[in-house]
């Protein structure tokens, strides 16, 4: 397996590619009904779950406000954690 690229991690070349994979069978908007009404489908709804630390404490399994993400799966691979958390650390900009 090749390295794990964490800097100038990019929302639309990385971040928006493990959500889109991982995340909208429940959490697209044609599904978020499935996924306790919390869409994360384009940046600013990403975006939202970034500012109240709920994305980065779910995809991490963290105890906090929101459950342990994927729900009842195995966590995200490290690389994608990482490569999120990079994003978030660098501003979470919509680039």
């Amino acid at each position: 397996q090749t390295g794990c690229e964490t800097s100038e991690v990019s929302y639309s070349l990385t971040v928006s590619p493990i959500i889109t994979e991982n995340c909208f069978f429940c959490h697209s908007e044609a599904n978020k009904a499935i996924g306790s009404n919390i869409p994360l489908e384009g940046y600013q709804n990403i975006k939202i779950k970034v500012d109240d630390g709920t994305l980065i404490c779910a995809i991490k399994q963290l105890a906090c406000a929101a459950s342990p993400m994927p729900l009842g799966a195995e966590k995200l691979e490290t690389c994608s954690i990482n490569q999120i958390d990079a994003w978030v650390d660098e501003g979470a900009q919509n680039n």
